[in-house]
């Protein structure tokens, strides 16, 4: 029996063994590409609804301190006319 041919076998056996899971470990990776493609597609979807949504709260709050203001300019109108009293002033 030759022992170098059954050690050239294994070493044969172990490289085809190890290509294998190398090529496996490929298919999976490429997979994976493909999958984390996806995702990274879904985020950018949400990132792009998230500015759109930003910029209408934006736009809400411009017009919430408008509408603060101008409401708290009427409380002082208000608040100046209740200083006054009316009286009827007859001729």
């Amino acid at each position: 029996m030759d022992y170098s041919l059954i050690s050239t076998a294994m070493a044969s056996l172990r490289l085809a063994k190890d290509l294998s899971n190398a090529a496996v470990e490929l298919r999976d990776w490429n997979h994976m590409v493909g999958e984390i493609t996806k995702i990274n597609g879904e985020l950018l979807k949400a990132y792009d609804a998230l500015f759109t949504h930003r910029s209408s709260l934006f736009e809400l709050q411009e017009k919430y301190t408008q509408v603060v203001n101008e409401l708290r300019k009427a409380q002082e109108v208000i608040a100046e006319r209740e200083r006054y009293a009316l009286f009827e002033i007859g001729l």
